[in-house]
């Protein structure tokens, strides 16, 4: 850097004579006054002018730092830039630290990689120091600016004007609306104005170099200073606040620099004691070394032979050459490999050290993998995990997707599969490496995670001009948005890290998790990439279809990444989108019929020229004939160029092929003539069990959707593949006639065709592509969705970081996303949890109810880790066993709380309004379940929008179906319970109300706490054939996030001992009593269970209070 980089106000610009024939180096130096003359890096200088010398006088007299540098030199003459600083040199012995975001460098060559980054950092001290040197000595020194004039360049400012015409859904002017431009001036003048007195307060001092200023706070995080943003337009403006430093700066990566001092932080928690974080690292390493220890118990099987079972696809029979029986179970997993696995190869390793070694054999075998055929690679990955379906004296059956009668018998044995529990352990590992080392997005996520980890103080920014945008409000809500509603969205949209949202039934947390996506869409800067910047979240599939089902970000459905084991990838709400958009378009164009046939020849034309066959050559010849413009001229010249390609056609059932292709395989074609083209082929057909699907569909009384035409897509593919002839091995070339053939067709074709024909062919053809191309449509959404989903386990599943990263190596590299939102986050163990929270960049937001279902845990696991904690000396948590009851949603819930009473910063928020039930029992919820926590919720919707008209209930919403113990107690199934008086009092007005007028269309939840009462209510169902649409049957574990009109809740438990179970379980009641619109039917022995016993505090209380609620304001049957 040079002085005159800088514009400093007290600048002179003297003429010098250079004394005694002296010589000069460049560079930049300090002006000593000695008798009359100067000294300027050891030269003698003279100044002629007396002006000037007065004045250098007079700032040298003042003590101020300076410096001065050679401005221009001719022979003995020089002009000397003499700059005068705000006050004395302030000397540091220490490097100034300047910490910058990779994120706020635009130079895309910098941010490549670390060495990049480095260089760049090195180069921008280069500009900001100022070097003296002279004989030995060299000195650096840097200039800053202490209360620099704010610059706010304009593309912030369009940004934020942006934003607020989107949250008023503001049409965005054009510049000749005179009226509207002054109006958007005036806006942008007084964005401006807010953003410069925030920046005032923020910024500490500016660093100046050539070309650029940096403007710097004090680093929020540790000792040092951050850049907040780069200024590279030069200051004409002379100021006098300049500070001279003698002293060097360090700048370095921000994230690097966070991650170091959590790792310090860290360290410095788990010495003082245990943590909440700590006590799962152990869990999670106990459930590795369970695994080893399963998986070397049952060792290994030599196979002997294998032969498939022909009754069912996709099985085999395996015999072994030993047999055990106590280790062979049936539904456990098994992998099929010629090679002893790790686990057994080296036995002594702990499950910390087999995780290392493994991930180094997993990389090095991935590296082979790319040079193996396809079909190894196929039999490597689908010969693990495989099912064991029966088992008998020497034998075994399995589930496989590999065709193993290809396999070479010689060396091939069985071990347990480790495979799905190790992807689990090795995802969580990764996850959990990342936030401990401070490499997670938001690199000082660990010390927000831990109780007593220390955060930096953020500046608190309060946006009171924020509203929900006219254009979300109109597409998301309803109803108006509460007040609390909209607390919670302003609440995710300012968080500086992470928000926890705790929605109670019926709260509409899905509804708010909607509308923040849409804001944050809103707002987002469309100049970079938008794909993928959202990550939506949950801990089960069922979950994150719940969601995804209402998320349409510029009206596209969201798509889902991962898929169930040996399941379809879940593609339904993307059939729902395209058959809605398919109907659209042919509602607004019926005439699209009749453009088919130009569609159908260009693409019959397309096929001959990729595949020049005599076939297709045939088919396309066909379909050209069919056009009625042709002159009778051409119509010879084609019939004889069909009759020589016959000469050469391979021989096919050409009237049985088409009428396989004429299969009508989605929803929409299906309606037309489905049924028809079913018939046309169905007295075709040999194998009574195609025969038996093709009736299913011939004689329907219903219009199938798009799930239930499954078989029919996987028939028409089984039998095309049935009746194409084998392929010709010849090297067929496109037919120069032909291709002039169809020149002149459509030159004849194009003179009869109106301009409206064009456009229905457009049309059209747009329409094929939805109707014939899910590939392609599904790449489509994909590269244009704003948000994107998948299970925690799955946000680090390998479809995901393809997506995010096509060309990725490294596991331990983190696909990133702007913001990740995870729903039912009280119901994910830590570990799991923890895997999509590390991926966030900015945002992490929270949704939940720890009142409800809790996550699940070994209890074995968590006893022997407590167990093992006990015997060691080092160690003497107390806390252990709370920390895995508590999930990691009610601890942030906590933590978070306590963060807001040190920085002031809201970050979370109960939702107090429920929407889904009658008001009764939305009360009853709130009173029992939440009140006494401080978090109780309103039901603002009236009593009438609940009625339903049943009869024997006259429009009450809680009614008790009363069971008593004379029609007898509850009983053992296995390690579960039923209680069969309960089964038929249920299923009897189950039948009753479903078959009445009233409640025919009615939805119906049965929902028990045993698993074996479930089974039996759903055989009782069968049994008497009531029809079982719009009915779900299970344990309440299955039923958080689901409602229906009319819930029949069976408690089963009836004894003479006064045991209740599950039913003590508050959060699992919570649920269960939750999930009705309209009527909640309790069904058990109300004198069992409404006791003075069951009434204590530690019992059922809540279920006695329903009872004196149902005797007050609803129904006892």
């Amino acid at each position: 850097m040079e002085l005159k980089d800088i514009n400093i106000q007290d600048t002179l610009m003297v003429e010098c004579k250079i004394l005694n024939n002296s010589k000069l180096s460049k560079g930049i130096g300090k002006i000593i006054p000695n008798d009359r003359t100067y000294i300027f890096k050891g030269v003698e200088l003279s100044i002629s002018d007396t002006a000037k010398k007065r004045d250098l006088d007079f700032y040298l007299s003042r003590g101020i730092a300076h410096l001065a540098e050679v401005e221009t030199m001719y022979k003995n003459t020089i002009i000397l830039r003499c700059c005068f600083f705000a006050n004395e040199i302030i000397v540091l012995n220490e490097d100034t630290h300047i910490y910058i975001n990779p994120d706020k460098i635009k130079n895309k060559k910098a941010k490549k990689d670390d060495k990049n980054l480095n260089q760049y950092f090195e180069e921008l001290a280069k500009k900001c120091h100022l070097i003296y040197s002279y004989k030995d000595n060299k000195e650096t020194y840097f200039i800053l600016q202490a209360n620099p004039d704010i610059f706010i360049p304009d593309d912030e400012i369009n940004e934020e004007l942006k934003q607020i015409q989107d949250e008023n859904n503001l049409e965005i002017t054009s510049e000749n609306d005179d009226k509207a431009t002054k109006k958007n001036a005036k806006l942008k003048s007084k964005i401006r104005s807010e953003m410069e007195n925030e920046n005032k307060q923020k910024i500490a001092f500016s660093v100046y170099g050539t070309n650029i200023r940096i403007d710097v706070e004090k680093w929020k995080t540790g000792i040092g200073f951050s850049a907040t943003r780069f200024v590279t337009r030069k200051n004409k403006k002379q100021e006098p606040n300049y500070i001279l430093i003698k002293g060097c700066l360090k700048f370095s990566n921000e994230k690097t620099a966070i991650s170091d001092f959590t790792k310090k932080k860290l360290e410095e928690i788990k010495k003082q004691s245990g943590s909440y974080l700590d006590a799962w690292d152990k869990y999670a390493n106990e459930r590795g070394e369970n695994l080893l220890k399963n998986a070397r118990n049952f060792g290994t099987f030599k196979i002997e032979n294998i032969e498939i079972v022909s009754e069912t696809k996709d099985s085999y029979k395996l015999f072994l050459k030993e047999f055990d029986k106590q280790k062979l179970i049936n539904h456990m997993t098994i992998d099929i490999t010629d090679e002893e696995p790790l686990f057994l190869r080296k036995e002594d390793l702990s499950w910390s050290e087999y995780l290392n070694e493994k991930l180094i054999e997993d990389k090095d075998k991935n590296k082979i993998l790319k040079d193996i055929s396809k079909e190894k690679q196929d039999e490597i990955k689908k010969t693990k995990n495989c099912k064991i379906q029966t088992s008998d004296g020497n034998s075994i059956t399995i589930e496989c997707k590999y065709n193993l009668l290809k396999l070479k018998i010689k060396n091939l044995l069985i071990h347990f599969s480790t495979f799905g529990e190790e992807v689990q352990l090795k995802r969580q590992k990764i996850a959990r490496e990342a936030i401990n080392q401070g490499r997670s997005g938001i690199p000082y996520l660990s010390m927000l995670l831990e109780e007593k980890g220390q955060i930096f103080q953020y500046q608190k920014i309060e946006n009171k001009r924020f509203k929900i945008s006219t254009k979300t409000f109109d597409k998301i809500f309803k109803n108006p948005p509460t007040d609390t509603q909209r607390d919670a969205i302003k609440m995710a949209l300012q968080t500086p890290d992470i928000a926890l949202i705790q929605g109670p039934p019926g709260t509409g947390k899905t509804t708010v998790i909607n509308a923040i996506v849409e804001e944050l869409n809103n707002r987002y800067d469309k100049k970079n990439n938008t794909t993928g910047a959202i990550l939506l979240s949950s801990y089960q599939h069922a979950a994150v279809e719940n969601i995804i089902e209402r998320v349409r970000i510029n009206s596209l459905p969201t798509p889902k990444f991962g898929k169930k084991i040996d399941g379809e990838e879940y593609r339904g709400h993307i059939e729902k989108w395209t058959n809605e958009l398919i109907n659209t378009v042919r509602k607004q164009n019926p005439e699209l019929k009749f453009s088919a046939y130009d569609l159908e020849l260009k693409s019959a034309y397309a096929k001959y020229k990729v595949v020049p066959s005599p076939a297709n050559k045939i088919r396309f010849l066909d379909k050209l004939l069919q056009e009625i413009s042709l002159s009778n001229d051409l119509r010879k010249k084609i019939d004889k160029a069909r009759e020589e390609s016959l000469e050469l056609s391979y021989s096919t059932d050409q009237l049985l092929l088409q009428k396989i292709r004429a299969l009508r395989t989605n929803e929409v074609s299906f309606a037309d003539d489905g049924k028809e083209r079913c018939k046309d082929l169905l007295y075709d057909l040999e194998n009574e069990e195609n025969k038996k699907v093709l009736e299913k569909y011939a004689y329907s009384s219903e219009l199938p959707s798009n799930n239930d035409l499954q078989a029919l897509r996987g028939l028409k593919q089984e039998l095309l593949h049935q009746v194409l002839p084998k392929p010709m091995y010849l090297k067929f070339e496109v037919d120069k006639n032909i291709q002039d053939l169809y020149a002149l067709a459509q030159k004849e074709i194009k003179m009869n065709k109106s301009k409206q024909d064009k456009t229905l062919l457009t049309q059209y053809e747009y329409l094929e592509h939805l109707e014939s191309n899910p590939m392609g449509l599904n790449t489509a959404i994909n590269d244009c969705s704003f948000a994107i989903s998948a299970t925690a386990q799955q946000a680090e599943g390998g479809d995901l970081k393809k997506f995010k990263n096509p060309f990725f190596i490294d596991d331990k590299t983190l696909e990133l996303f702007d913001t990740v939102i995870i729903d039912e986050a009280a119901r994910a163990t830590p570990p799991d949890l923890l895997i999509p929270m590390a991926k966030a960049r900015k945002k992490i937001l929270l949704v939940g109810d720890h009142r409800q279902l809790p996550h699940l845990i070994d209890e074995e696991l968590e006893e022997k880790v407590i167990e093992s904690e006990k015997r060691s000396s080092k160690s003497d948590d107390s806390n252990i066993k709370e920390y895995y009851n508590l999930s990691m949603f009610e601890h942030m819930f906590k933590r978070l709380k306590e963060l807001e009473k040190s920085d002031g910063i809201r970050r979370t928020i109960t939702l107090d309004a429920q929407y889904r039930t009658h008001p009764l029992l939305g009360k009853f919820a709130s009173d029992n379940f939440y009140a006494k926590n401080n978090e109780a919720f309103k039901s603002p919707r009236p009593a009438e929008d609940f009625f339903h008209n049943l009869d024997q209930i006259e429009n009450k919403a809680c009614i008790w179906l009363d069971v008593s113990k004379n029609y007898g107690l509850e009983s053992r199934s296995g390690t579960s319970w039923i209680r069969n008086a309960e089964i038929i009092k249920i299923v009897d007005y189950l039948e009753k109300w479903k078959k009445s007028e009233q409640g025919k269309n009615l939805s119906y939840g049965i929902i028990t706490f045993y698993k074996a009462q479930s089974d039996k209510i759903k055989k009782e169902i069968k049994n008497r054939k009531i029809a079982e649409k719009n009915i779900k049957v299970g344990t309440v574990d299955a039923f958080q996030g689901m409602e229906f009109d009319i819930v029949f809740l069976s408690a089963v438990r009836c004894n003479k001992k006064k045991h209740y179970g599950f039913l003590t379980m508050e959060n699992r009641l919570n649920v269960a009593v939750t999930r009705q619109k309209k009527a909640l039917v309790f069904v058990g022995d109300s004198e069992f269970l409404t006791s003075e016993d069951a009434r204590l505090e530690s019992n059922i209380p809540a279920i006695g209070n329903f009872y004196d609620l149902c005797k007050e304001n609803g129904v006892i049957l």
